[in-house]
């Protein structure tokens, strides 16, 4: 799996290819001139002329199937010499054209191939792996695909563009991690769910938008899974629509958001804005059942005002309890340097965080005193906590991680 802000590449595929070697697509080419024909498959024949591939039918009536490619015949010219693997494996940045009208997948032969353009036909499924490491690869048409498995274009480092057609239902995990020429992507409103580290690492990432499904729409997106987007580096924009309700863990763990419309957003994983120091405002939907935030947008509250829940990453100083809303009881601190002096009177649950355990734990303080291990600083009636993200625990100082999940 590709980590974020780092690239894995595939070295060894099916051909053979070491993909570590390569430099962009189309920078390889034919060894000779010879145009290469055989059979790949049951009803399934294949032409190669070292610059491009075609899979064609024998005929259109009957069903076929792709063979691994260390099973495909050269039938011209014969007593060649060489085999299909070795064909595809010398030539890199070669472009593939699906003809055959029966072919509806085409497996993992093609992971970490030389491949630079696909025109997959009446190909309908691409499955886990199908494309992996194509380090070469920078066009596909997915007109017809219904199906994207996981990892199926997983660290493709020249794919800088992708339309994903309506005829898609589901993006599983990985499907495009670590594609790092990758500029923008458009969700369709037919997808109705998207896997984990979905886009992870894509550091070239700039723009996403999430299509408005129909009002009579049944099924659609409404989770931002864990990882989906983190280590997008470049990615500074993010347009949801109102029936995405919760944001997992990292999800935008990294980005370079500067605003973030929640809309109807329900539920928010304490790390879900985790490293974004960008971060300056908050929105929300004006039907927002759970959240409110002030015209500033620097904090975001639970919708009654008693919890603050995040504090934008960009706010800094100190802040006085008269800065926050007076019916605050509960603060979940997170995503800032700010030191708080608090009226010890006013705020009941002053600061919590949550633990590697799904119990939150924290400093209770009260008009009776400290509760806790660790004890902020008392002077004349104010409470003062100076933390910072990602540090735990520090000295005599409760420092915070995050903002649990409401």
């Amino acid at each position: 799996v590709v980590a974020a802000m780092a690239l894995v590449m595939v070295a060894v595929s099916v051909f053979g290819v070491d993909s570590s070697d390569a430099t962009g697509a189309g920078t390889g080419g034919s060894t000779d001139s010879t145009v290469y024909e055989g059979t790949c498959g049951t009803n399934l024949e294949w032409t190669f002329d070292g610059t491009k591939l075609v899979i064609d039918d024998k005929s259109t009536t009957a069903d076929c199937k792709l063979d691994a490619i260390n099973s495909w015949k050269i039938t011209t010219p014969s007593n060649s010499g060489t085999t299909a693997s070795k064909l595809l494996n010398d030539n890199k940045g070669f472009e593939l054209e699906v003809k055959a009208t029966k072919l509806t997948t085409l497996g993992t032969v093609f992971k970490g191939s030389g491949v630079a353009s696909i025109t997959l036909g009446n190909v309908t499924t691409i499955p886990s792996s199908g494309f992996e490491g194509c380090t070469y690869l920078t066009t596909i048409s997915l007109t017809k695909i219904t199906s994207i498995g996981s990892s199926a274009f997983e660290g493709c480092t020249d794919l800088s563009s992708v339309t994903i057609p309506a005829t898609v239902t589901t993006l599983e995990s990985s499907t495009f991690e670590g594609c790092t020429s990758l500029t923008s992507v458009t969700i369709p409103a037919t997808v109705t769910s998207i896997g984990t580290d979905c886009f992870k690492g894509c550091t070239s990432l700039g723009t996403v938008t999430f299509t408005a499904p129909s009002s009579s729409a049944t099924s659609y997106v409404k989770s931002i899974p864990e990882g989906a987007f983190d280590g997008c580096t470049s990615l500074s924009k993010v347009i949801l629509n109102d029936s995405i309700e919760s944001i997992g863990k990292n999800a935008f763990k990294g980005t370079k958001l500067s605003e973030v419309d929640l809309k109807n957003v329900k539920t928010i994983h304490q790390d879900a804005f985790a490293g974004v120091t960008t971060l300056s405002k908050f929105k929300i939907g004006t039907n927002n059942a759970s959240f409110y935030t002030d015209s500033t947008g620097t904090f975001l509250y639970s919708k009654d005002k008693s919890i603050l829940y995040m504090v934008a990453h960009t706010k800094t100083g100190t802040l006085d309890a008269d800065d926050l809303e007076s019916s605050v009881r509960t603060i979940y601190i997170g995503y800032a340097g700010v030191t708080f002096m608090l009226d010890h009177t006013k705020v009941d649950y002053v600061f919590k965080k949550e633990a590697t355990t799904p119990k939150a734990i924290g400093v209770k303080y009260s008009t009776q005193g400290v509760d806790g291990t660790m004890s902020p600083v008392i002077s004349s009636g104010k409470l003062s906590v100076t933390y910072k993200l990602y540090d735990g625990w520090s000295s005599d100082k409760y420092k915070v991680i995050g903002s649990p999940s409401p």
